[in-house]
């Protein structure tokens, strides 16, 4: 899915095939769509990187950056990212601290919400004390620093949405969703509703 930010329309992209795979952010002039300039995954050592393509997320624009997640290297758990929108380059860069060879979560491929001078994400496999777990975290959206994480209660997060003052979480819960609501400044659960819940008969 495509961001616009001025005259630079910013989209996922990939380059080379096989071992020489590489994806992440690319920046086309909108008027013509030519390529201006290509933010891509950095590999580990001569092996290909996921980028955009394993857990990452399309581009959102907000305050003049762009902000998208992207895996590097031979990381399975996407980094957070703050890019400047007119020439690609990486402005702050949020990863870790991870727990390495956790396959089994992740969060939503839409856009990175943002609201109120922060960007909201979520960050599976992250280290919280001592504890590790899918969290669903506020960054400083002209920094990254982070300003809180809350845990979810599932590795899943299907959905992040910020409006009004809060931040609403759809997570997968068995076989349906649940609704969680947090405040968008401190990241405390105001409620949760089950949501849709589906139930299978066989």
């Amino acid at each position: 899915m495509p961001a616009v930010s001025g005259d630079i329309v910013l989209s996922p992209c990939s380059t080379g095939s096989g071992s020489t795979f590489k994806s992440g952010l690319c920046g086309l002039n909108a008027k013509s769509g030519k390529k201006k300039w290509t933010t891509l995954c950095k590999p580990y050592q001569s092996n290909t990187c996921a980028g955009v393509f394993n857990r990452g997320t399309s581009p959102s624009v907000y305050g003049g950056l762009a902000y998208f997640q992207m895996t590097n290297g031979i990381n399975e758990q996407p980094d957070v990212d703050g890019v400047d929108p007119k020439n690609g380059k990486i402005v702050w860069d949020v990863g870790g601290p991870y727990l390495f060879h956790c396959p089994d979560a992740g969060g939503p491929e839409n856009p990175l919400p943002a609201a109120d001078g922060h960007v909201f994400a979520v960050l599976p496999c992250y280290t919280v004390g001592s504890k590790t777990g899918t969290y669903i975290c506020s960054l400083s959206a002209s920094s990254g620093a982070v300003a809180w994480c809350t845990a979810s209660q599932n590795v899943y997060v299907n959905r992040l949405v910020a409006v009004e003052g809060k931040v609403f979480a759809s997570e997968g819960i068995g076989s349906g969703t649940s609704i969680v609501a947090m405040d968008e400044k401190t990241g405390a659960v105001d409620w949760t509703s089950p949501g849709c819940i589906i139930t299978l008969v066989r």
